[in-house]
This record gives C-alpha cells, structure tokens and sequence, in this order.
C-alpha cells in the first residue's frame, strides 16, 4: 500500500492528531486515485516535533478552556484549522506535480511535496523492501 506521512513541528493533542490523520488521509486517496494508484491500502501517520518544538497543537474547542495544552498552543485557537489547511495543500499537490505512464509514475523535482513511490523516478533507483 501506499504511506503518507503527515509532519508537523507540535506536540498535538489527540483529538488534533485524529482531525490531521482524518483530513490527510482524504486527500491522500484523492491524490492516489487521480494517478490510478489503488488507494484501498492507503496508510497516513501523523509524526509531531519533527525538527523543531513549537509547543502544543490543541483543536478549537480545547484552546477556549486553556487547559495547560491550550494555554501552550502558541499561534492561538486557529493553530489546527491553519496547519490542516496547509498539509492538505501540500498533499494535494502530489497529484498536481506526478503524472502516470502505464504503470510508473513520475514527478518533478520542483515540488516540496514529493511522494515516497515517486523515489525511482527521481533518484533512479528502485525504492525496494528494506
């Protein structure tokens, strides 16, 4: 199947993390189908304080009760919406920047959203089981 990995630089609650994963993972499918690729295996992880900490990531509802999370979402209580409106650009741009031919697909290099199955096309080299 295909992975898609959804990255942000915040510790999210776990209702954040479900609203991303949920919202990631629609536009994932939709990103997969439209380069005929079978999106029934389709897998999206969420991993949080990749190469930065910039605090906590809280949905809306849980930034108006300021809690300890929603006192340290620093970017205020649109934090998530903005952040999930920006991963499901990013993952829509995937299909915008591949096209398929028979059964490979391949993507320009000017993107900075470059799909895992589109490793060979880029570097020449099968990406393979490890």
């Amino acid at each position: 199947g295909q992975f898609g990995l959804a990255i942000v630089p915040f510790e999210t609650t776990t209702m954040s993390g479900h609203r991303i994963k949920k919202q990631v993972m629609g536009d994932f499918i939709e990103s997969l189908e439209k380069l005929s690729e079978d999106p029934k295996k389709a897998y999206v992880e969420l991993l949080s304080l990749s190469n930065a900490y910039v605090g906590y990531m809280t949905t809306y509802e849980e930034y108006q009760v300021q809690h300890y999370e929603g006192a340290s979402t620093l970017f205020g209580p649109h934090q998530l919406e903005n952040t999930v409106a920006e991963l499901s650009r990013l993952t829509k741009e995937l299909a915008n920047n591949c096209k398929t031919s028979g059964s490979k697909v391949s993507c320009s290099t000017d993107s900075k959203a470059v799909p895992v199955f589109a490793y060979e096309s880029l570097y020449g080299h099968p990406g393979g089981n490890s």
